[in-house]
């Protein structure tokens, strides 16, 4: 943290907390997306006052929009007396990303930014005694944690290492994106529907690599030559959405092919919109199909490292073999192969269950529980 925002925050923060105002923390090298930013949506018309924090550039559109709603847009701000004054605090990682250390006289809720299917947190393979130490401190300043079903709860208060009665089922705010149209997606849907035209839009979107290549960068140029060639023959757009962390050359190959387009984080900002869009997912370890799963639509996965990222990565939270819902290709032809026998079928996946106890009213369940906060 840096030390001057440190000590401003520290002088505010002797200040009485606002019951109506509302932080939303977004980390850095992140998007405003996802969780925060359906919940945040969904506050709009709660009559409180909405701050937003992010150390960076929040996105042009997704700024514009919130300052039109008159929601403050904190970019790499000194002014911390709103943030330190908060009485709610939202985070999807961690209070710490706004200089917070302690939760005297204000709430913190951790939305967080997805279901877990990979080992995080207190569950990663080798973890040393000092980050294990920094987890467990980190994690007592929250008061509340979101998770999907029951399960996740259970998984959710493992990895933060908190008592399960912290942890709340509500579902995740941002699965309403992939339901619902909203004023601010408005722009990116116009470009997912010219992209799609008549066609079928299959997205590929793979998870972060730690220890290997990114996932991109290991097919081959000929074979994304197929994949162009089995996109156009089967009226296919083959749309790839990376890892926001992963930096990779990928644009230049984009070029070569008609059929085959990079969904890039700043102008598709919201994931979830994304796979509204979307007739079938290709997936590999990343936790996106859970997501996915409410749509009833086929899945796939693939990855030409699943060995290496088997033996080698961090591990799983659950049985990959029999938690995964669709076929998995370990090359491109059997990737083709599966898509070409599973687009534009309807399928509800039994898994449909283990991760989702609700449809709907996702964020309407995670205000009830917000307001039942009590006692600061």
């Amino acid at each position: 943290m840096g030390l001057l925002h440190k000590k401003i925050f520290s002088f505010f923060n002797f200040l009485k907390k606002d019951e109506n105002k509302f932080l939303f923390v977004v980390k850095k090298r992140t998007y405003l997306s996802g969780n925060l930013l359906a919940f945040l949506i969904f506050m709009l018309d709660k009559n409180k006052e909405l701050i937003v924090f992010k150390h960076g550039k929040c996105a042009m559109q997704v700024k514009n929009f919130l300052i039109k709603q008159g929601v403050k847009v904190y970019e790499n701000s000194f002014n911390l007396k709103d943030v330190a004054t908060s009485k709610y605090v939202f985070v999807s990682h961690s209070p710490y990303d706004a200089y917070i250390t302690d939760n005297k006289d204000r709430y913190i809720i951790n939305l967080w930014h997805g279901v877990p299917f990979k080992k995080i947190g207190l569950l990663i393979p080798g973890i040393t005694a000092k980050k294990r130490e920094k987890i467990i401190k980190e994690n007592a300043l929250i008061d509340m944690v979101i998770s999907s079903s029951d399960k996740d709860k259970e998984v959710m208060a493992e990895v933060f290492g908190i008592d399960e009665e912290k942890v709340k089922v509500t579902g995740l705010p941002r699965y309403e994106f992939l339901f619902k149209s909203y004023e601010i997606t408005k722009d990116m849907e116009k470009r997912l529907k010219k992209i799609k035209q008549n066609k079928k839009l299959v997205l590929y979107a793979p998870t972060l690599r730690e220890k290997i290549n990114d996932p991109l960068e290991q097919i081959y140029e000929e074979e994304w030559r197929k994949i162009d060639s089995f996109a156009k023959a089967n009226e296919i757009v083959f749309a790839v959405r990376s890892h926001y962390y992963e930096q990779h050359s990928f644009n230049e190959i984009v070029k070569k092919f008609d059929n085959i387009v990079l969904l890039n984080h700043k102008d598709f900002f919201e994931t979830n919109t994304i796979l509204k869009y979307t007739d079938l997912l290709i997936s590999d370890f990343s936790s996106i199909w859970i997501d996915y799963l409410l749509l009833n639509r086929p899945i796939v996965g693939f990855a030409k490292d699943f060995e290496h990222f088997m033996k080698n990565e961090r591990g799983f939270l659950y049985d990959f073999d029999s938690t995964f819902p669709g076929s998995f290709a370990k090359n491109v032809n059997e990737m083709l192969t599966y898509i070409k026998n599973d687009i534009g079928k309807k399928i509800e996946y039994p898994q449909k269950r283990l991760f989702h106890k609700y449809d709907k009213n996702f964020s309407n369940y995670v205000y009830n529980e917000v307001k039942k906060l009590k006692g600061k």
